[in-house]
């Protein structure tokens, strides 16, 4: 919510909505659980947002596909190309001449698609810092959950009532 814009920051960062926030988070949650990392989730996020950017990945983006579109292997040239040719083969395909040919639904293993979940998250961090004032908004937003989700759990702790599984049996309580 902090990057597409909601409660604690209505804005969010410009051109970032809730499609890319959610595979930004995703992403770092399964980084943090790969890891175990002993960061929280607000924490990394802040961390990525961070974290130096990337002017390959953004070269990558800016050139595009360089594969070649018969084998899927990096074409080599500034262009996707339709085959490796008969003089240069294909190194991928260990061949002298030319290329063999894969399913067409097979991925493509340029430097732009093989590197395109970096390619989108780099995106994300640029469009966020960006946008004029966003990282001082998330880190005042981020802040403001932080209390409010520590005073809620402090509430709970001292209302037995409404944590107890007594009652009718559907977290009411005695109601």
């Amino acid at each position: 919510a902090l990057l597409a814009g909601g409660d604690y920051d209505p804005g969010g960062a410009k051109r970032v909505g809730s499609k890319l926030a959610t595979r930004v988070v995703r992403r770092l949650a399964a980084e943090g659980e790969a890891t175990a990392a002993v960061l929280s989730l607000p924490e990394r996020l802040d961390a990525f947002l961070a974290a130096p950017l990337d002017d390959e990945l953004e070269a990558l983006s800016a050139q595009g596909c360089t594969g070649c579109q018969r084998c899927k292997h990096e074409g080599g040239g500034k262009h996707r190309r339709a085959k490796h040719g008969v003089k240069e083969g294909c190194s991928g395909c260990s061949t002298h001449n030319g290329c063999e040919e894969r399913p067409k639904d097979a991925a493509c293993e340029c430097g732009f698609h093989s590197r395109e979940e970096e390619r989108w998250m780099d995106r994300v961090r640029r469009r966020a810092r960006a946008t004029e004032g966003f990282v001082g908004s998330f880190q005042r937003a981020a802040e403001a959950y932080a209390a409010q989700a520590a005073a809620a759990t402090a509430a709970l702790a001292h209302a037995p009532d409404v944590c107890s599984s007594g009652g009718d049996g559907k977290g009411r309580g005695g109601v």
